[in-house]
């Protein structure tokens, strides 16, 4: 079997990580006006795992890896992640000293600031939303029982 293929302990592991947090912050590089491949392939490595949680961006790049976050909005859309608008750019000329050292300029604080603030936001109430649902399948499972027992078909609210 493949090292992280479906059932594996590495799948696992990571599955069950990725589903305890309510949103997510991810951190790109743009490369040929796109993401890592490693990020998209994290991605689409799971499903259920993204649905109904929020995520932000920090991109950096020679155009602030602006490409590179509209690439993964789109990703993100597939998954059902909902992203906010708020990100943060950053600049390979003026964020990194030499290309390599991370240097970001002072006005980042108050877009870092915004975008966490959104993120906190949605996942919050894309968590509410995740309870309620839960909550509704559970009880349509209850009912669905109920019914293959003879009981009542009505329902009452």
């Amino acid at each position: 079997m493949r090292r992280g293929a479906r059932g594996s302990g590495c799948r696992v592991i990571r599955s069950a990580k990725i589903e305890s947090f309510d949103a997510y912050v991810f951190v790109t590089p743009e490369y040929n006006h796109g993401t890592s491949g490693a990020l998209k392939n994290a991605i689409d490595f799971l499903y259920h795992e993204w649905v109904n949680k929020a995520a932000g961006f920090v991109s950096y790049g020679g155009a602030g890896g602006a490409r590179a976050v509209e690439q993964l909005r789109l990703v993100m859309a597939e998954v059902q992640i909902a992203t906010v608008r708020n990100q943060v750019l950053l600049s390979m000329f003026t964020d990194f000293e030499n290309f390599s050292v991370f240097k970001p300029a002072s006005q980042h604080k108050k877009s870092v600031n915004a975008m966490l603030g959104q993120v906190i936001a949605w996942g919050g109430a894309l968590k509410a939303l995740r309870k309620k649902q839960t909550e509704d399948a559970v009880e349509s499972t209850a009912d669905k029982g109920e019914m293959k027992r003879g009981g009542s078909h009505e329902r009452h609210i």
